[in-house]
């Protein structure tokens, strides 16, 4: 009676835990396939950074359809393997191409926001479409060259190959502690050095903001370009407008003006740059105001660029969450000789398991980030799941933007 008792919860439990990874899996692949069809069927969506976002929910859903739904299976048959050496070592590649892929998309991600952060002006120039899946092609080449070709090592490896019925993942330490360096360490200490930077640059901002004043020189180094100064006060209107020109006939100088309602700031700034105080009749004296004109964007575009900055390092962060238990893990596992940590008893029944699907748990996460703190994607969901309730809620705007304007 016991036994039987005990075999039934047993067998509810593992119903239970592969249920779940079953969702999971599936939740990973509805999820980012929402996210590449939204920026596919949105035109507005189809910038720089979201073309990484794409890159990256293609790597997450080759996570759902190729190696998670094969790891729950071979989990469920206590790890007997019944697909084939040649589809294990697949498997195996396909699962570093995925998580190689992501992290470095990653990377990419945080190159794209510290030049867009620090230097928005070339940013705009540098960072075209083109250049944006040039940057994509080479993701995926690089994480292709790290996981395919290593079939030809896993080759040469006994453990992965000790019975016909086995499919386990190579345990060499030189391996593993150098792809896990290559695929995972070193590109994770570019993201650190790149966020850590974004923010210095976002709190000098935030002082300067605070401070009513910022000064913003020219790439130029000629002596004749003097820095702009920007002095900054509350007002102004909350949407943003075009910026406006309009000479002072008095003292013959002009302003450009610029009024938006930034990030994180209770009240609407007005940004005024003072050009220039003399005659502008020199074509040297127009150029110059033409040259800080673009500077004058710097400041405004500066608020919203800083929250896209801070939901991308959410994601960069919950990425590092769930994936560096399991390269410790993976770490440890290749330098214990004696196997007796992690390849033997409940210990290695069950951590190595948990952080290999605390892994995959990432997959489906990102998707979920979006729809919560990225507003274009969140509006791109609902059009495409519930395009009723979206058109009710575009004519509902419509509605209150010709109310708001009738008043005024």
């Amino acid at each position: 009676m016991n036994t039987i008792c005990c075999f039934g919860n047993e067998t509810v439990s593992v119903i239970s835990i592969a249920s779940i990874k079953m969702f999971l899996s599936f939740g990973t692949i509805f999820g980012n396939s929402l996210v590449i069809i939204a920026v596919a069927s949105n035109s507005n969506l189809r910038t720089c950074t979201n073309y990484f976002i794409v890159s990256l929910a293609c790597a997450d859903l080759l996570m759902g359809l190729v190696v998670m739904p094969f790891a729950m299976l071979n989990e469920l048959g206590q790890e007997v393997w019944i697909f084939g050496q040649i589809w294990c070592d697949m498997w195996h590649a396909f699962d570093v191409l995925s998580t190689t892929a992501s992290i470095l998309n990653l990377c990419m991600i945080a190159i794209e926001r510290y030049k867009v952060t620090t230097s928005p002006l070339l940013a705009g120039r540098h960072l075209t479409n083109k250049n944006c899946i040039i940057m994509i092609f080479l993701v995926w080449f690089c994480s292709a060259c790290i996981s395919f070709p290593a079939i030809i090592w896993w080759r040469q490896s006994s453990d992965t190959y000790d019975s016909v019925c086995s499919c386990k993942f190579p345990t060499d330490p030189f391996y593993i502690s150098i792809s896990s360096i290559v695929s995972f360490y070193a590109p994770l200490v570019l993201m650190l050095v790149l966020y850590w930077k974004i923010y210095r640059t976002a709190k000098r901002m935030i002082i300067c903001l605070q401070k009513g004043e910022q000064v913003i020189e020219d790439g130029d180094k000629a002596l004749n370009n003097p820095p702009v100064r920007l002095r900054i006060h509350k007002g102004g209107f909350r949407a943003l407008q075009k910026p406006n020109l309009y000479q002072n006939s008095k003292n013959k100088s002009k302003w450009f003006s610029w009024k938006t309602k930034p990030m994180g700031i209770s009240e609407p700034l007005s940004c005024v740059a003072d050009l220039c105080s003399g005659p502008v009749t020199s074509s040297a004296s127009i150029a110059f105001k033409l040259r800080h004109f673009t500077l004058g964007k710097k400041l405004i575009k500066f608020n919203t660029e800083q929250k896209a900055a801070r939901t991308l390092g959410f994601v960069m962060g919950t990425f590092i969450l769930c994936w560096l238990p399991f390269f410790i893990c993976n770490i440890l596992n290749s330098l214990d000789n004696q196997n007796k940590l992690f390849r033997t008893g409940s210990i290695g029944d069950h951590i190595l398991p948990l952080v290999t699907w605390l892994g995959y748990l990432n997959s489906c996460m990102n998707p979920i980030i979006y729809a919560h703190s990225m507003r274009h994607f969140r509006m791109a969901f609902i059009r495409l799941l519930c395009p009723i309730y979206y058109r009710r809620m575009i004519q509902r705007e419509i509605n209150s933007s010709s109310f708001q304007a009738r008043l005024l």
